[in-house]
């Protein structure tokens, strides 16, 4: 066997609790947060290919024995075959469907929930609708490629353009690119549009008159955006579509040069309209990275990050904020409510502060540039720092935490009722989740995208210890 690490592997029949066939004795940490762990199965940590749902409360991975290969989910392996595609295992949005390809043979099949379907040539680009009801994916027979959805089959053409499989919001639309010979197409619901030069960017929009498709096109070397419900402002460049929550509204970066000064303007195309002009869109520590717009969760506002005369800042609904000499990558971040907006920033040498509504917070050495978390009620705000490097802390409300040699990326999480906030850590070799302030049980490592909170306040994560694979529930103490 090749191509995966190699693990060996056992499963209880059942979600057996660690010690009895009831839980685990309650632990107790010194905060009074009580925790109860569950025995999911085996889990070797060189496997690297892990997968998790979005709401962090399955894992998914691959193992193998001496003749097959096979998808573990949340600790119960699934049917045997020769391989398993990598980076092909995937819930839908919902978590509660797993699909992934497989190889017996010459020949490909998809497995849905478990069950295989019809075998092919070659399998790409799996894609769950928004509500987890359809899978749509690419499938070869011969030379020539189809798109099938819930087992009905389109067109044949020479390719499948990769990642360009969409569903309407609804679920109830389907489009993707495909290309004969050198000639692309956009395909809506079975049906190809005219040939194209080149395509990208394809999404639905809802509109007054229907949810349509909306892509950039080229012909005769001049791209247009087709699908937009009102005229456009036309630049020379774009950058990638940016479609708004609620899928009414669109946005993307473009350049045009002034023929008569040559300078080359950026501006923001919101809904069709044109922003005021300003020097670049990119970061200043990468210069080749375009900063996209930022819509808020209700869609109402757009934030963007805009360069002029060296400097950077944040514009909201057209209006600039204040200038500073770099604003952090991947910091700019919408309350849940879309009243607050926040961001980090480099306000002098070595120094940086997050900006909440365009007020300065405490200064730090550096604030890591993962968004900002918001409660989900907009009046509470935590982020990463640190004043050494070598040591990271949770700032809650302005507050600095403990410190630890890692707080894991996009670990930050406040519970429904705003009340409690959680993230992952690392102290030395252990792994641990710090509720409230206070540390948790220890463990050799906390997997990704954990914790998740319930909506009474518990909340639950996935970790191992001594190759075992647990799910942890925590119930913090107020």
């Amino acid at each position: 066997m090749t191509a995966i690490n190699r693990i060996s592997f056992y499963i209880a029949v059942s979600l057996i609790p660690i010690a009895t066939a009831s839980a685990q004795p309650t632990l107790e940490a010194p905060s009074g947060n009580t925790t109860l762990e569950t025995r999911l199965g085996a889990f070797d940590l060189s496997v690297g290919n892990s997968v998790f749902s979005l709401d962090g409360r399955h894992i998914a991975f691959i193992a193998e024995n001496d003749t097959s290969q096979f998808v573990v989910v949340d600790g119960k392996p699934g049917p045997a075959y020769q391989f398993v595609g990598q980076g092909s295992v995937g819930f839908s949005p919902d978590g509660t469907r797993v699909a992934y390809n497989v190889s017996t043979g010459t020949k490909q099949m998809v497995v849905l929930d478990g069950v295989a379907g019809p075998q092919y040539d070659g399998i790409a680009g799996l894609q769950f609708s928004a509500d987890g009801k359809h899978l749509a994916y690419g499938f070869r027979s011969g030379s020539k490629w189809s798109l099938t959805v819930d087992g009905h089959s389109g067109a044949e053409f020479d390719a499948i353009m990769r990642g360009s499989i969409v569903f309407s919001p609804d679920g109830r639309q389907l489009a993707y690119c495909a290309k004969n010979g050198t000639d692309y197409f956009v395909v809506v619901n079975g049906k190809p549009s005219e040939p194209y030069e080149k395509v990208s960017s394809l999404a639905f929009l809802v509109t007054p008159n229907g949810t349509q498709p909306i892509y950039f096109a080229q012909r005769k070397q001049v791209m247009s955006l087709i699908g937009s419900p009102q005229p456009v402002a036309q630049g020379d460049h774009a950058s990638e579509l940016v479609i708004g929550p609620d899928h009414k509204h669109f946005a993307y970066l473009a350049t045009s040069l002034d023929p008569g000064t040559k300078k080359v303007n950026c501006f923001v195309v919101r809904d069709g309209q044109a922003s005021a002009p300003f020097d670049a869109a990119h970061t200043l520590n990468d210069p080749a990275l375009m900063v996209l717009p930022k819509y808020s969760p209700d869609g109402a506002h757009l934030a963007y990050v805009a360069v002029n005369n060296n400097k950077q800042s944040v514009v909201l609904d057209d209006k600039p904020g204040p200038a500073y000499g770099v604003i952090l990558d991947g910091t700019l971040t919408f309350s849940p409510d879309s009243n607050h907006l926040a961001y980090a920033a480099q306000t002098g040498p070595g120094t940086c502060c997050v900006i909440l509504d365009g007020r300065a917070g405490p200064n730090f050495r550096l604030v890591v540039n993962d968004p900002v978390t918001f409660s989900p009620d907009g009046k509470r705000l935590a982020y990463v720092a640190t004043n050494d490097i070598s040591k990271y802390f949770a700032v809650v409300d302005g507050q600095a935490g403990p410190q630890y040699d890692q707080i894991l990326r996009h670990s930050l999480a406040f519970s429904p009722d705003a009340k409690s906030v959680a993230y992952s850590a690392k102290a030395g070799t252990n792994g641990l989740v710090v509720v409230n302030g206070q540390a948790g049980p220890k463990y050799e490592s906390i997997c990704d995208y954990s914790p998740t909170f319930n909506s009474d306040g518990s909340l639950d994560y996935l970790a191992v210890r001594d190759k075992t694979l647990y799910r942890v529930h925590c119930s913090p103490a107020h």
